[in-house]
């Protein structure tokens, strides 16, 4: 479909001024944050300003836009695009752009999304693949993982946070040119960047912090080590779901005089070595190695998803060979998902766990699994109830202002639902409680349900989170989702949920819709006001 052609990169800009060897635009100064890059573009000739004197720095760029200010590539469709006609004053570098789409139309006019972009810039560097960046940034871009691996472990684009890229949004003039100075002056000779080093200081420590995994509720500190018996309790309450574990699940035979014997030795036992775990070894700081296996036994056996695992002896270059089939599994699980801390194929097998460590690594199995849980009315067909997997906002820079009141935000909750006030304790006060005994909760506000059946014919799912339940007085007060399955008749939102609805609304009830809605228990007999 393509054939070579000699080409000049030519860079030149979306509209033509003279170029001056000093160059300032009247709606961007020397303090704008782009600027640098800006100036090196335009003294260069790739970009110009307006014939206003204007540079419009948060004009949003079009495909057509972009390409032009990369140039032409080296190689040239062999058939014309039908709506880009050759008159078109960007033509010759549709034609030699590689950007490939769906169908026979280019779209010149579209904006261009951030994600079209590194694909353009990597084609222009060599397509180069091998490249390995962690599965919570490759699934953020499926249609082109090389692409986006190359951009974020070379540091071209790793978004403001290090972990949310945006790759479907556009960007603007500013952007453009910074990425396209960024992407010049990157030296693709030097090591990769690793995933732990590149996510910022504050979305590792608001991860590390939102799982309550340690009994001195510490706080986070990157350089900070942790023991194998706390290694062992924190995996435990991810897999359990709760603070005070009971060990129900899993009893142990064998004792020796330490406070996290258990621990290790249902770990221990279950996903690295069996019997090894001791008192001295309880004491000794846990290692990577050990870390992920027993968080990847935990995440499997916490999932309430079925996912498929069971390969081995396709793990980390630098994971000892002598080990157990059951460590072997997890590791091999770990590592065919993409969990990763380094740019290459080893994770520091051997090296001491860090804080830093931990938060990488549950940011990633967080992402992969879910390692929060909803509680749900509709029963399974063992008649249990069913419970769902939830994740983590990771996008801090999106949390409502009222994060400080809870132990975690979750993704896909809106906003308004954190910040309409709260009268009575934190809620994060009564996190460990509500996710102890979720499967409670739920059994009340069955009451709920059978209430919106019998009176307004309304067959509904509730959901409880565990991070919305908090105390007032003698009562829990829960904000609880209300998903209508099916509804009978007509019924308004003001005649059914009234002043208990979170966000105001006032609309005929459909089915398929959802609402949070604010309900109580009592403490002592939780049945609903």
């Amino acid at each position: 479909m393509f054939k070579k052609i000699l080409s000049i990169i030519l860079m030149i800009s979306f509209v033509s001024i003279p170029v001056a060897a000093e160059v300032s635009f009247n709606d961007m100064d020397e303090n704008h944050w782009a600027y640098p890059n800006v100036i090196k573009l335009v003294n260069d000739g790739t970009v110009k300003g307006y014939e206003d004197g204007s540079f419009k720095p948060a004009n949003t760029v079009t495909r057509a836009e972009f390409v032009k200010m990369i140039g032409c590539g080296p190689d040239r469709r062999d058939s014309d695009f039908e709506d880009v006609s050759k008159t078109h004053w960007a033509y010759e570098y549709i034609m030699t752009s590689g950007f490939e789409t769906e169908g026979n139309n280019f779209y010149p006019s579209l904006p261009i999304t951030r994600g079209e972009t590194i694909e353009l810039l990597w084609k222009r560097h060599g397509s180069k693949t091998g490249v390995l960046a962690p599965s919570v940034i490759t699934e953020q871009y499926p249609q082109n993982k090389d692409a986006i691996s190359w951009a974020y472990n070379y540091k071209v684009m790793i978004g403001d946070d290090g972990l949310n890229l945006r790759l479907n949004d556009t960007l603007s003039r500013a952007e453009a040119a910074t990425l396209i100075i960024r992407t010049r002056e990157t030296d693709f000779t030097k090591p990769q960047s690793d995933f732990k080093d590149i996510v910022s200081e504050s979305t590792m420590k608001t991860v590390f912090e939102s799982y309550n995994l340690f009994d001195d509720n510490r706080s986070y500190s990157p350089d900070a080590t942790i023991t194998n018996g706390e290694m062992a309790r924190a995996a435990l309450r991810l897999l359990e779901d709760e603070f005070n574990l009971t060990y129900s699940s899993y009893p142990v035979s064998t004792y020796f005089d330490h406070k996290y014997y258990k621990d290790l030795l249902i770990v221990f036992d279950r996903c690295i070595k069996k019997g090894v775990a001791n008192k001295e070894m309880a004491d000794l700081n846990a290692n990577i190695e050990n870390t992920v296996a027993a968080f990847s036994f935990a995440a499997l056996e916490k999932a309430n998803e079925l996912i498929t695992y069971g390969n081995i002896n396709n793990t980390y270059k630098d994971v000892s060979k002598d080990i157990e089939i059951k460590k072997n599994t997890f590791l091999t699980f770990a590592y065919e998902k993409g969990i990763k801390l380094k740019a290459d194929d080893t994770i520091g097998a051997l090296c001491d766990v860090t804080h830093k460590d931990i938060a990488a690594l549950l940011i990633q199995y967080d992402a992969l699994i879910g390692l929060e849980t909803i509680f749900s009315t509709n029963r399974n067909g063992i008649n249990q109830f069913i419970k769902y997997d939830a994740k983590l906002n990771k996008n801090i820079a999106l949390y409502p202002s009222t994060k400080d009141k809870f132990a975690c935000i979750l993704d896909g909750i809106d906003n308004r639902i954190y910040e309409k006030a709260i009268e009575g304790d934190n809620p994060k006060e009564a996190y460990d409680f509500a996710r102890e005994y979720g499967e409670l909760f739920i059994s009340k506000v069955l009451n709920y349900a059978s209430y919106l059946r019998t009176n307004y014919g309304i067959e509904s799912e509730i959901l409880v989170y565990p991070s919305l339940v908090w105390t007032s007085g003698d009562e829990f007060i829960l904000r609880i989702e209300c998903k209508v399955l099916y509804i009978a008749k007509d019924a308004t939102t003001t005649e059914v949920f009234g002043d208990d609805l979170v966000i105001p609304v006032d609309e005929n009830i459909v089915s398929g819709s959802s609402y949070f809605v604010e309900v109580a228990l009592n403490k002592t007999d939780l049945f609903f006001k």
